[in-house]
């Protein structure tokens, strides 16, 4: 690889086009950094990756691209970090080492083993030279006698006595299945071999992405990731933890991580992972989540710690909580409340501090309920109050931070709702635009379950939003008698013109009187629309009063004054 700019005028970040054989011939190794994902690619992926370049190279591509990676290390660093695109790098080692070990000629053979062998730079102790592509110490035996060394390939594993691990399995059986289609493609004639050498070596490229700063690496590789397809499938995140633990401990890690995610499920024990980061980083991380954890809590050297005092009692808290049996009795009544409510919310940031207070307290503790109730509340306000998840996550995890000094509940400062909080929230419950707000269907759900009963999602189908004011009566409509001409903006999509009904049963009733729709009313089975339909007569008043008694009435449930 070409020797990027050096000195002030260098860019933040170097872009190259390689082919295979120059990428594979840089004199400094390509190291995975130790808590790095694990290598996931299965025996699908490595085939696939083979059979498009063999059909890129039968359909004589003039060049082939196979995708980018991302490298970390300055001009004077002993090696390149590699950040991204390590599944494929790796995978292309393997497949390199088994056409080195059928060349046809030594010179063949030499010309592929310069891509894997030991290049110039020394390894981590100076004694053992270090391979283009150095591994985590995990899999490094294994790819070094299975891979990396000359005729390596040719060492049987599988059916020897030797116990691998998930990932070094994963390896062998990887590469016994792109020997099997390359036999199968190359029938053991040389031309064949010399042209898929020649395809590949010569015009497959890659991107190559090249910063200073390994950090700066990892927050690349976040916002990526953050903003793109989700790329923390449980799955991945159970490969890449256990494999960074050591040999002896992976299995019993791996027994213990089925059965959670038995009891739990898939999506919810990522989540514990998640709030486990939370509150042992104590501040909102673009790191990636299984790197940062590895790295912080040195997996490598043991997992015990995370497994025991980490994991299991947050995965039995969060089970609690998720299904709301936290204490007894009156307790446990008040706090499956506030849970209900913090799960109608889109993100579940606020479990962070439930769980540092089970941790603290414990479920029987004589605030816990109170506790639950005010932490539904601040997840509500935060909601209702701001549109940037960031910033509610951040908020969340100071409050759990400020728990771990063991602070009393009046005393959490984070738990409280500010005055410049509350008065945002009146102003937008009270707001002419209420409908139009991302939140209106969450609120009518919840004033309405306030009023007696839950009527399920708002999801415009079973259960729709009903103006009573219709939004745009008919010019020649009763409505236009006793509203002024520009109601439909100043009162038809405020809180207090709203109820909820069926979808057919608001269709029905469209923009007919309110003395057509009040019967409707009257017979809905919503506690919002019953409470619309006390009215006799529905004017400008009726609505004003009604969208801040329901407002009020929040506020009451939430235990916080109305006014300033």
């Amino acid at each position: 690889m070409p020797a990027a700019p050096s000195g002030p005028s260098r860019p933040p970040i170097v872009v190259t086009v390689e082919t295979i054989e120059r990428f594979f011939s840089t004199t400094r190794p390509l190291q995975l950094p130790w808590f790095q994902r694990a290598y996931a690619w299965h025996d699908e992926h490595a085939a696939r990756l083979l059979s498009d370049i063999i059909t890129a190279m039968q359909a004589e591509r003039r060049n082939y691209l196979l995708g980018h990676i991302l490298l970390a290390g300055t001009d004077e660093a002993p090696r390149f970090f590699l950040i991204d695109g390590h599944q494929r790098a790796i995978t292309l080692t393997i497949l390199i080492a088994l056409l080195r070990d059928r060349a046809p000629t030594e010179q063949d053979k030499n010309r592929l083993s310069a891509l894997i062998s030991p290049s110039a730079t020394a390894g981590e102790s100076g004694d053992a030279p270090a391979y283009r592509i150095i591994t985590q110490p995990s899999i490094a035996s294994v790819f070094l006698r299975y891979v990396q060394q000359v005729d390596a390939t040719k060492n049987d594993a599988l059916d020897g006595d030797e116990i691998l691990t998930e990932i070094e399995t994963r390896i062998i059986e990887n590469r016994q299945r792109l020997a099997q289609l390359l036999d199968n493609h190359l029938e053991s004639d040389v031309a064949a071999w010399q042209r898929l050498v020649g395809f590949l070596l010569e015009r497959c490229f890659i991107i190559i992405e090249t910063v200073d700063d390994e950090n700066e690496a990892w927050t690349i590789l976040s916002v990526e990731e953050s903003t793109g397809i989700p790329f923390h499938s449980t799955e991945r995140l159970k490969i890449s933890l256990i494999a960074a633990m050591p040999g002896n401990e992976q299995q019993d890690a791996a027994r213990r991580w089925h059965a959670w995610q038995a009891k739990i499920g898939d999506h919810a024990l990522q989540r514990v992972v998640h709030h486990v980061r939370a509150l042992q980083v104590g501040v909102r991380s673009n790191q990636p989540l299984e790197q940062e954890l590895i790295r912080r809590l040195r997996l490598n050297n043991s997992g015990a710690d995370f497994l025991d005092r980490l994991m299991e009692p947050n995965v039995a808290r969060y089970a609690a909580i998720r299904d709301k049996k936290i204490g007894g009795g009156a307790t446990q009544q008040q706090t499956a409340k506030a849970i209900t409510y913090m799960q109608w919310l889109e993100h579940d940031f606020w479990m962070a501090p439930a769980l540092r207070w089970l941790e603290l307290h414990g479920a029987d503790a004589p605030d816990t309920a109170e506790f639950f109730t005010r932490l539904e509340r601040l997840a509500w306000f935060q909601r209702m109050t701001s549109n940037d998840p960031v910033q509610h996550e951040r908020r969340f995890i100071r409050l759990a931070k400020e728990m771990s000094g063991k602070v009393e509940l009046e005393a959490l400062g984070a738990l409280s709702i500010e005055p410049k909080m509350r008065r945002e929230m009146r102003e937008n419950l009270l707001s002419r635009t209420f409908y139009d707000k991302r939140y209106s269907r969450l609120v009518l759900r919840r004033i309405c379950a306030e009023l007696g009963a839950d009527p399920g999602q708002i999801d415009g189908v079973n259960v729709s939003v009903e103006h009573i004011l219709p939004r745009r009566p008919e010019a020649n409509s009763p409505w236009r008698k006793g509203f002024p001409r520009d109601s439909g903006k100043q009162l038809a999509n405020r809180l207090g013109n709203l109820a909820l009904l069926p979808f057919d049963k608001n269709q029905e009733i469209g923009v007919r009187r309110y003395e057509e729709k009040r019967p409707v009313l009257q017979a809905s089975a919503y506690p919002i629309s019953l409470d619309a339909a006390v009215s006799d007569l529905w004017t400008p008043d009726v609505i004003n009063k009604r969208t801040e008694r329901l407002a009020r009435l929040l506020f009451e449930r939430w235990q916080l004054p109305f006014g300033d």
